[in-house]
């Protein structure tokens, strides 16, 4: 995890802590999960979010229950905030960059236009 993170990565983060412990592969959760072992991956990166659902089937493999995965999580990021570091509930911050790109991109290319039709 890095400076900022978001819960779900941190969810992520716990639940690969404990299939590691239990020597679980992320290929054998993944297929547990009935997904391919890139989706797999992404939910443990937090670049996905695990659905309740998906959460409680990953607790159950993992032969744990739910609430305990809750609670290392909220543990973690507890930490987290102690050592000043940010925690974000979803993606809006990344969806803010990606909107401020686009603008320049698309101010960017206005100016080409103008500049252009000037010559």
């Amino acid at each position: 995890m890095d400076a900022g993170t978001t819960y779900s990565a941190i969810v992520g983060n716990v639940i690969k802590r404990l299939r590691d412990t239990k020597s679980i592969s992320q290929g054998d959760m993944a297929k547990e999960m009935g997904i391919s072992q890139a989706a797999w991956s992404k939910l443990e990166n937090g670049k996905s979010t695990l659905s309740a659902s998906q959460l409680a089937k990953a607790a159950d493999y993992l032969s744990i229950p739910t609430h305990q995965i809750i609670h290392y999580a909220d543990d973690t990021k507890k930490g987290l905030k102690e050592n000043g570091m940010t925690v974000t509930y979803d993606n809006k911050e990344a969806a803010k960059i990606g909107l401020m790109l686009l603008g320049a991109a698309a101010i960017g290319a206005i100016i080409a236009t103008i500049v252009l039709a000037k010559k």
